[in-house]
Parts: structure tokens; sequence; C-alpha cells
């Protein structure tokens, strides 16, 4: 028995469109929260706006979602495996 791989689309229209790469978090970081961090900002915004997509140089994206918990989950998804929808 052989899985198939799954592949995973996301909403770009969801999301602010300044708001994609590690540098666009950097700068967001620096100026909303007064973070060095493009991490604990995407994690932050994700606590206030429900969820958060980091697209990194390795072409992974990182999802941070808040869960009906209000606890943060953070998935990074592999290239190949993800895609915007159109």
């Amino acid at each position: 028995m052989s899985l198939s791989p799954v592949f995973t689309t996301f909403s770009r229209a969801a999301m602010p469109v300044n708001l994609l790469t590690v540098a666009d978090w950097r700068v967001f970081a620096e100026k909303a929260f007064g973070l060095r961090s493009w991490e604990s900002a995407a994690h932050k915004y994700a606590v206030q706006s429900g969820g958060a997509l980091v697209l990194r140089a390795d072409d992974r994206l990182v999802v941070f979602t808040r869960l009906e918990s209000g606890e943060i989950r953070r998935t990074t998804h592999k290239p190949g495996t993800w895609g915007f929808d159109a």
C-alpha cells in the first residue's frame, strides 16, 4: 500500500499583500512590534488575525494557524507540496 503525496492550496487573498517573504516579515516585526525575529512577528500576527504565511528562500512555506483553543500551530510545507489558489 502506498500513500499518495498531499498537495495543500493556500489563499493569498487571506493575507496582506505586503507580507509573504522572510524579509517582509522582518520589516513588519521591527515596525509593528519592535521585534527582530520574523518568527515572533508571524506568531503574534497569527494570534491576532488567525494565521500567517511565510515563504522561505528555499520555497518552503511556514504556516502559523490559531487553533480553537487559542494555541498557535506551526506547520512547514516542503517545496512541491503546496501552492496558492488562482
